[in-house]
């Protein structure tokens, strides 16, 4: 039974990482992504080696649990408003035209890119609940880091001690309500800050160049503020 469970889990985790899908920037134009099949059967391996207790390339494994435990943890209360959370693409990932990459996308139900999130293990030092972001000008959408060491300082110990169990338990992970409380809120906040920033015209924020970008970027950030702050009050 614990093979057929860890099974499920590591066919979830590998089916999050389609061989190719589209998104849409604007006026429709389609942004093409894709995984080759090398990237998901080095990713998938690895969560099979971590499951088994060897210790190949353990940071790296943890950071690709990290990822994949915040998708779980606000993926159902998003899609009560008919967005969807999931791992960017290899191609998106890896960032392209000087623009960095991101773990994370938020999606609305037309498959437009909304928000890239970079997934952090270590600590803001500012203790204020937010963190920094910008405009990534070639998804056309907001971005912002989450430092999962502001939730906890032990974020690695529970990786390794209440997730890395659940690949071979498939059950329900120790504290996932309170990592959907932690993500909800620093989220929130970061993209309030971010609009405040762009409402400002910041200095220390990459604004874009165009005035339709420029609008696209404020429509986008009013619609996630809204959208993160009934989440938060579910």
């Amino acid at each position: 039974m614990a093979h057929l469970e860890t099974d499920k889990f590591i066919q979830r985790y590998s089916q999050s990482y389609p061989p190719q899908k589209t998104y849409y920037l604007l006026n429709h134009d389609p942004l093409h992504t894709t995984c080759t099949p090398d990237f998901r059967t080095s990713r998938t391996d690895l969560l099979i080696a971590h499951s088994e207790n060897k210790k190949k390339h353990f940071e790296f494994t943890q950071a690709l649990l990290s990822e994949f435990v915040t998708v779980l943890a606000l993926e159902k209360p998003l899609s009560l408003y008919n967005y969807s959370i999931e791992l960017a693409a290899q191609s998106l990932e890896h960032g392209q035209d000087r623009q960095r990459g991101v773990d994370i996308l938020i999606t609305n139900s037309q498959q437009k890119i909304m928000l890239g999130i970079d997934i952090k293990l270590g600590k803001n030092s500012s203790n204020l609940n937010f963190n920094g972001g910008h405009w990534l000008d070639h998804l056309k959408a907001p971005f912002i880091n989450l430092t999962l060491g502001n939730w906890r300082p032990d974020i690695k110990d529970w990786l390794k001690n209440a997730v890395k169990p659940n690949i071979k338990k498939n059950g329900s992970i120790p504290d996932i309500p309170q990592l959907r409380k932690f993500a909800i809120s620093r989220i929130t906040n970061s993209l309030m800050i971010q609009y405040s920033m762009l409402m400002g015209r910041s200095p220390r924020l990459f604004i874009p160049e165009t005035r339709k970008d420029y609008q696209v970027y404020r429509q986008k950030l009013e619609g996630l503020i809204d959208l993160f702050t009934q989440v938060e009050s579910l």
